[in-house]
């Protein structure tokens, strides 16, 4: 993990620096970062307050603010290869700490590429070279644009190139280490619970190897599909995203579901998710309208081209195409796939959880649930806040704050489980690193509560 993080900070830097070099040398060849929003505001591709509450349409605000923050959701919460990283950190002070310097990072990154998107349009909107069959793909549109822009500055195209290469290893290489942790930790070890760590090493490192040949024969098909490859991964994310953060959110908000309405209600949901998501390719409603772009100017590219006719001006609002096939769903913006499959398992889930007995919510941990109404509702009545609960004895989650600050808000623990421990004076009782933080320890220094601690505690 440490290895990952390190490339991944370094392909970062790279990113950044390939990023700022399109930006710069693109605004000083359109005129300036002034000439690029102007083009785009008067070609309608600005258009962020949008307020039309339709799934159907591509692009709306709501759709970006709702959807797209169920999305990042299922990202950040249960994606193994983010989650994996959180878990690496010694702290949950530490990992939420994390979790708020990656916010003006992640900013960062989307308006730079946002930035270079719009120059990149600005630079194309008088010659559309996918209209001239100068490229296949809008996906090659960068390459072009890079060589046009900096193809005579001996390193400038190959700081680009390694600038989108950086991009993809950091995630492959985070997928790689994520896949290899899931298939030794849940499948192997449970197994062959007595291997060796050189055993272990040896296995994780065949894993990731397997794993990069899959991908590679994932990606020859991607590109085989056609139309853009950020959409298709956000497709495919969505579909499969959507039924894991259903699951999760069940197990954390509702102390009712049990293992069947869980396993009924991810696989109901994955059934439906891929159904829509396969639906809607094969019927080429992914496929977006037509840019409003023109050939007219094809004279400042440094290649031989013929001047075409321009291209009708198309409306921007990026509604999806009309297709043969009318089922509402097939017209659903791929934004949304995560949360219609999130809100099915819950839906089923809960429905199988009532109907083949429902756990009882007294007999759960309360450190697996979250008190959510405690979280939101802060200012009503404990009494109120109480009855909430629905029944999880979350007064008996004890949490404890000590000195370290390495351990503070490190989580708490359920006072039964101690107390199902017999108490005898002076007998240990082993019990995890944050309640005994500061307390006695035994002769060979492991962290044990005493009797007398117990009762300072609790």
């Amino acid at each position: 993990m440490k290895a990952v993080v390190w490339t991944d900070s370094f392909q970062m830097m790279v990113m950044f620096a390939g990023m700022f070099t399109l930006l710069i040398a693109g605004c000083m060849k359109v005129g300036g970062i002034d000439v690029v929003w102007n083009v785009a505001d008067q070609n309608e591709r600005i258009k962020i307050f949008i307020m039309n509450v339709d799934p159907t349409v591509r692009h709306t605000f709501w759709n970006v603010v709702v959807g797209g923050g169920l999305f990042w959701t299922a990202v950040y919460g249960i994606n193994q290869a983010q989650v994996q990283r959180v878990l690496s950190l010694p702290s949950l002070r530490k990992a939420k700490l994390a979790l708020w310097l990656n916010l003006p990072g992640m900013c960062a990154v989307l308006t730079l590429v946002c930035l270079v998107g719009l120059t990149m349009y600005t630079y194309f909107s008088t010659c559309d070279p996918v209209s001239l069959e100068i490229i296949q793909k809008s996906d090659q549109l960068i390459p072009l644009f890079t060589m046009d822009l900096v193809g005579h500055i001996a390193g400038l195209p190959g700081l680009v190139i390694s600038c989108v290469f950086s991009g993809s290893l950091s995630t492959i290489s985070s997928g790689y280490n994520a896949i290899a942790a899931i298939l030794l930790e849940d499948f192997v070890k449970p197994c062959f619970p007595k291997m060796t760590s050189t055993t272990k090493t040896v296995l994780s490192k065949m894993a990731i190897i397997v794993c990069g040949g899959v991908c590679l024969l994932i990606a020859y098909i991607v590109s085989q599909l056609g139309g853009s490859i950020l959409q298709v991964s956000y497709i495919l994310f969505g579909m499969l995203g959507g039924p894991l953060l259903g699951v999760f959110t069940l197990g954390v908000l509702f102390p009712w579901a049990n293992k069947w309405g869980a396993l009924i209600g991810h696989l109901t949901s994955l059934v439906i998710t891929l159904w829509i998501g396969l639906g809607t390719y094969l019927n080429k409603v992914v496929v977006t309208s037509p840019s409003s772009l023109i050939t007219e100017g094809c004279r400042m590219l440094n290649t031989t081209t013929t001047t075409m006719s321009p291209i009708p001006l198309l409306s921007t609002e990026a509604n999806l195409p009309e297709v043969k096939n009318d089922f509402p769903l097939y017209k659903m913006s791929y934004i949304w796939y995560v949360g219609l499959g999130m809100l099915i398992h819950i839906v089923v889930g809960l429905l199988v959880s009532f109907l083949t007995g429902p756990t009882k919510p007294s007999e759960i941990n309360p450190g697996l649930i979250c008190p959510i109404f405690d979280e939101l509702l802060p200012f009503l009545p404990k009494k109120i806040r109480k009855k909430l609960h629905f029944g999880v004895r979350h007064e008996d989650f004890v949490k404890f704050s000590p000195d370290n600050p390495d351990t503070k808000d490190r989580g708490g623990y359920d006072k039964r489980e101690l107390e199902e421990y017999s108490v005898k004076k002076e007998k240990p009782i082993p019990c995890i690193q944050t309640v005994c933080n500061g307390t006695s320890t035994d002769a060979i220094g492991t962290d044990h509560i005493y009797e007398k601690d117990y009762n300072t505690h609790f």
